[in-house]
């Protein structure tokens, strides 16, 4: 047997020549994985609306120089 149950947690092996402890509860892995998969979409998400804020904001600061310019 190349693992060994961890005690009071039935979803981790330990790996007897590297001594690693491992995972094995892939319910609980694939729950991990869409949490952060949604994570990275929400950073997505927030970067995108930051950048287009931004050009909107550079929108407006050429519309302002614009019309200052119109002025004179």
């Amino acid at each position: 047997m190349k693992h060994i149950k961890v005690d009071g947690h039935p979803g981790l092996v330990r790996d007897k020549k590297s001594k690693a402890i491992l995972n094995t509860d892939m319910t609980n892995y694939k729950k991990y994985i869409k949490l952060k998969e949604l994570h990275n979409n929400e950073d997505k998400k927030i970067e995108n609306l930051e950048n287009g804020l931004s050009e909107l904001k550079s929108d407006i600061d050429e519309i302002k120089n614009l019309l200052r310019e119109l002025k004179k």
